[in-house]
């Protein structure tokens, strides 16, 4: 590392996970560079499961000179057996195994089998953008629709004009 504190400088660490509790998952996030709601978020949503691997990437300057350059941070998780609650107000996702990359503040996840209340789940995709509140979920599930109505009516996400609508099968 230069001694001239006005040169540049920069780090790379890059942290190898295997083998931990799925619920610790909020401890691996670095928080000063990640949203307070992004945070709590993985603290609240991830409830059981096994990391079977994953990885921690931060490259940053060393120089206080360069402190308003942005930081590079990515998260990434393999997740098996695993139960998420996306929402306080949807049921959570029980069983299923799935894939976790942040990044510049955005979230990913994809999400294959698994149980969604009484539905099974084959697939499921869901994505934060990076900079936005903006949460898209595109999912593939088997069972009575009334469990799909359940989760789009029991958020507040969706248009009170929803909540007359009914479905079976």
């Amino acid at each position: 590392m230069p001694l001239d504190p006005q040169i540049r400088s920069e780090l790379t660490l890059l942290i190898g996970i295997k083998d931990a509790d799925g619920r610790l998952a909020h401890t691996l996030i670095p928080h000063k560079e990640l949203s307070d709601a992004l945070n709590n978020w993985v603290a609240d949503a991830v409830k059981q499961g096994q990391v079977t691997e994953g990885s921690l990437l931060l490259h940053t300057n060393t120089r206080s000179a360069f402190r308003d350059e942005p930081q590079v941070v990515q998260l990434f998780l393999d997740v098996k057996d695993g139960t998420i609650e996306y929402d306080p107000n949807w049921p959570a996702v029980r069983n299923t195994d799935a894939t976790m990359l942040m990044r510049e503040q955005g979230l990913e996840i994809y999400a294959t089998g698994g149980q969604l209340k009484n539905s099974s789940l084959d697939q499921a995709w869901v994505y934060l953008p990076p900079g936005t509140e903006t949460l898209r979920v595109l999912g593939w599930a088997q069972g009575d629709a009334s469990d799909i109505q359940d989760v789009l009516l029991g958020s507040d996400i969706f248009l009170s004009r929803l909540k007359s609508y009914s479905s079976g099968g």
